[in-house]
């Protein structure tokens, strides 16, 4: 299975969570942004050189 983190930009925050702990059981890093400047730090952050 692909361990990379993957990005949700989501407002609905209740259901985010709730992708969050589903997805986290399978070993998946999820995370939240609620703006696309805050995506775009989580995608520097996140991505290989």
């Amino acid at each position: 299975m692909d361990k990379r983190p993957i990005l949700i930009i989501e407002d609905d925050i209740p259901f985010a969570k709730m992708l969050d702990q589903g997805l986290g059981r399978n070993g998946l890093k999820v995370h939240l942004a609620d703006t696309a400047k805050e995506a775009w730090n989580l995608i520097e952050k996140v991505t290989p050189e």
